[in-house]
Formats: C-alpha cells, structure tokens, sequence
C-alpha cells in the first residue's frame, strides 16, 4: 500500500530580489509571468520538479496554457525568457526540467505529518502547562501530557513498520546508493535530496538508480532531476540498455572534452567497467 505524501515548494527568502527574477518583473506584465512561473513550479512538485508535455495541444506552450487558464502569448513570452536564463530544460522530447523549482521542494509522508501535529500539540499543552501550575491544575494536564506522549510513540511505531513492509531493499545498499551519488553528483546533499533519493530507490530499485547515476554523470548532467527523468522514462517505455550505446561509442571516444573525461572517471568503477565493457572499449591506462 502507497504511502500518501504532502508537498510544498519553499521559495528562498530573497526570491524576488533575483536578478532574473527582478528582470523579468521589470518588463511590462512582469508580474503576470511570475504568477505563470510559479504557478508551473507547483504543478510539478510530485514529479520532482519535472513537467511532462502530454500532447494535448501541438506546442508545449500551448498545452501549458490550457492548463494553467493563462495567455498563450504569455506562456509563451515566458518561456523563452526562461530558456534564455537556464530557468527550463528540455530533457526529453516529453519532459522538462525546471531546475530551480527542483531544489525549493519538500514533502513528507502523512505519518510524519501526524507526528508532527502531535507534537505541536504536546509543545501547546507544555504552555497550558506552564500557566496551569498557577491555579493548581498540573495534575490533570499531567496525565494528559503522558496520553499524547502514548500517541507520538504509536505514530511514530506505525510509520517505522509502514517502512518496513515497504522497503524491500536493505540500509545498506541505500548507503551504497547514497555514497555514489554524493561521491559523483552532489558532495554537500542536503535532506530534501537524501528524502528524494530514498524515495527513488524504493520505487525504482537500486540497479536501476545507480545505472541512472552513471548515465547522467556521463552525459554531464549532474543534477537528481536528470536522474529522476530517466527512471521515469525507463518505468513509462522500459529499460533501454542501449540507450547509452547511442550516446558514446568507440569512435567518438577519444575526441571526449576534459569535463567529459573526468565525469567518465568519476563514475561508480564498477558500472563503468561493466558499461565500457559491454561497449568494447579499453580506458585510458
């Protein structure tokens, strides 16, 4: 049984004060397309920050528009504007990427959220608390106090066997997973993307999650959006062991930039050898 999931997307503090956000403000309707900006942020934040182009109009922008009860000419204006400033990435036919909106979403399970709830709850009953003393009625908030302690320890016991019985894969092929990430991808990962990461890995599998860190380290696209977007694409049209093949071959191997170079030599040793292997090329030393 899923478990259900809340989600936000958490603006930073000095948003508006941007560049690109101040720039875009500026111009005439600028507050109109900040709307429509965030507007498609919060429409992609159960897929991570992902938009898929479902076909329903013959452009994206169109489609967009439909969707969102806005201008086409507006959609439109925007989005340039945000291919122009790296705001956007297409990295399917069918996907795009908003990589900022990425990195401000949050969420969490509704076990958590009523764990948290219960503990609000204890922090006001502390406070009643605190004034109560004064007219000589700790002992009822007392025993009350130890109910709602009960209620915090069962949610949180009941979301600890929710995991359990959902996860089938073990803590420590996660932190294998979690190593290669931080290892080739992002160093400093912070809790939003471990949360995401774990997620991954219970939906996808750990082959499937590692293989996806190795493509996007190869093709120099090191961000989890990536990452995310080819799991998607493999859940959707299947796996594609040779998706790579298209991408690098023997030929063109050689001609590889230095950045390329050194994301190939970043990348987990061991899904690389089986990757060069299966290619039939020999690494360099």
């Amino acid at each position: 049984m899923a478990r259900e999931k809340f989600y936000w997307m958490k603006l930073p503090k000095d948003f508006f004060k941007q560049p690109k956000i101040k720039k875009l403000k500026s111009v005439a309707g600028g507050d109109t397309y900040i709307s429509i900006y965030l507007a498609m942020g919060l429409s992609s934040i159960e897929n991570g920050g992902r938009i898929k182009y479902e076909g329903l109009e013959d452009s994206f922008a169109k489609e967009m528009a439909l969707l969102l009860d806005e201008s086409e000419i507006n959609v439109q204006f925007l989005l340039s504007y945000m291919e122009k400033y790296k705001m956007i990435e297409k990295i399917t036919e069918h996907e795009y990427l908003l990589p900022e909106v990425a990195l401000c979403i949050g969420s969490e399970t509704a076990g958590a959220e009523r764990v948290r709830r219960c503990r609000a709850r204890k922090k006001e009953l502390e406070n009643k608390k605190k004034l109560a003393l004064q007219c000589n009625v700790s002992e009822t908030n007392s025993n009350t106090e130890i109910e709602i302690d009960k209620d915090i320890e069962k949610e949180i016991e009941v979301e600890k066997d929710s995991r359990r019985i959902i996860s089938t894969t073990t803590d420590l092929q996660k932190k294998e997973v979690i190593d290669i990430y931080m290892n080739n991808i992002n160093y400093f990962i912070n809790s939003i993307e471990y949360e995401r990461l774990i997620d991954d890995i219970d939906e996808y599998g750990v082959e499937w999650v590692k293989e996806a860190i190795t493509r996007a380290v190869i093709q120099g696209k090191r961000k989890l959006g990536y990452i995310e977007a080819i799991l998607n694409n493999w859940k959707v049209n299947g796996y594609d062991e040779y998706k790579t093949k298209n991408k690098v071959n023997t030929a063109n191997y050689s001609k590889l930039s230095d950045a390329e170079q050194l994301a190939l030599n970043r990348a987990p040793k061991s899904l690389l050898d089986e990757f060069l292997e299966q290619e039939g090329i020999k690494k360099n030393g």
